[in-house]
């Protein structure tokens, strides 16, 4: 019966290359779903730490750190688990940097936009904000977004002349009309899991 275990294929993607690792065991569900434990197999020598991986057509990422044991201790096949968690994604974000202008691409970010929206804060009514999840397995750029950068909800190809204070003027002149959706980076929260963190932003 321990001979008839198989595992199944998944993907994992290191700085966006993915490569397929077999015989990996799914299970340990949470209740809501969200949470996996992974059993990888003996003799793997992947990194299991800030990993995008997909499961059976899912995204997911590894939460912490790997648990190993000893694999000679161990009868079956695998001795290592992944803890992982499914990602909720809805855009790509791109993002100009507030000096430069230099251009980022993010993809499977999570946002909100509720600037359209009245909301109570403090006692006192406002419109709301832009609010964006950049998770730390999908920034393969390693940009750190900071406040006053200027961001967008879908992948633009845009690109600022920021070779004279003149020409800047006039590309911001030119991306107003051609993004006026666009947000500004108020504040960016680092929420870390791993090594690496996410990016938690709010902009207007």
């Amino acid at each position: 019966m321990i001979q008839m275990i198989k595992g199944t294929d998944i993907t994992l993607y290191t700085n966006g290359m993915a490569e397929t690792v077999s015989n990996v065991l799914v299970g340990e569900p949470s209740e809501n779903g969200k949470i996996y434990t992974l059993a990888i197999p003996k003799g793997d020598a992947h990194s299991w730490t800030d990993r995008l991986v997909e499961i059976f057509g899912t995204k997911f990422r590894t939460i912490g750190f790997a648990e190993q044991g000893i694999e000679e201790n161990i009868p079956l096949a695998w001795h290592k688990k992944v803890k992982v968690e499914r990602l909720i994604t809805n855009a790509i974000c791109t993002l100009y940097e507030k000096d430069s202008f230099k251009r980022h691409i993010f993809y499977d970010v999570y946002t909100h936009d509720a600037r359209g929206e009245v909301v109570t804060k403090d006692g006192a009514k406002t419109s709301g904000d832009v609010k964006m999840l950049i998770y730390a397995v999908c920034n393969n750029s390693g940009y750190v977004p900071k406040i006053g950068d200027i961001i967008l909800d879908f992948e633009c190809d845009f690109e600022f002349d920021s070779s004279s204070q003149q020409s800047v003027s006039e590309s911001m002149a030119q991306f107003r009309k051609s993004c006026p959706e666009f947000a500004v980076i108020k504040s960016v929260e680092h929420k870390t899991i791993g090594i690496k963190p996410d990016f938690d932003i709010t902009a207007r």
